[in-house]
């Protein structure tokens, strides 16, 4: 029978299965390190609670990329 991850249309199908589960669905039962593995250190940071962006140094905001800046703030702002 072989891999099925071999067989034609497997993609599509792989696809459109996750398509059909929630983001929490699809994270459930996968520790903290694992939900963030493959993301960017900006995308980690993004990814932060608005508590914990509050926390930040307005220092180490300016350091960030422009998006990423742009961005804090922005949550920032509609937290208020």
């Amino acid at each position: 029978m072989g891999d099925i991850r071999q067989r034609e249309g497997y993609d599509e199908i792989r696809q459109k299965l996750l398509n059909a589960f929630t983001a929490e669905e699809r994270l459930a039962g996968l520790g903290a390190e694992e939900r963030l593995a493959g993301l960017s250190r900006e995308e980690m940071l993004l990814a932060l609670p608005v508590e914990l962006l509050r926390a930040l140094d307005e220092d180490f905001i300016k350091a960030q990329p422009a998006r990423v800046r742009r961005a804090i703030r922005q949550r920032l702002a509609q937290a208020e």
